[in-house]
């Protein structure tokens, strides 16, 4: 299953070697602060995961 981008807006995928992944941190403080910047309303998170450009 190939790894995609969580964040509105955002297209990127694992097929790009530039890019890394992470998964939303278990912290429940920085884990919401991850969700506020990612900006989905009515959205609840599974296994998803966010990128950076390297």
């Amino acid at each position: 299953i190939p790894s995609i981008c969580c964040v509105v807006g955002c297209n990127n995928n694992k097929g790009d070697p530039k890019i890394s992944f992470y998964r939303l941190p278990q912290d429940e403080k920085r884990r919401h602060q991850w969700l506020a910047a990612i900006k989905r309303a009515d959205w609840t998170p599974t296994r998803k995961r966010i990128n950076q450009m390297m």
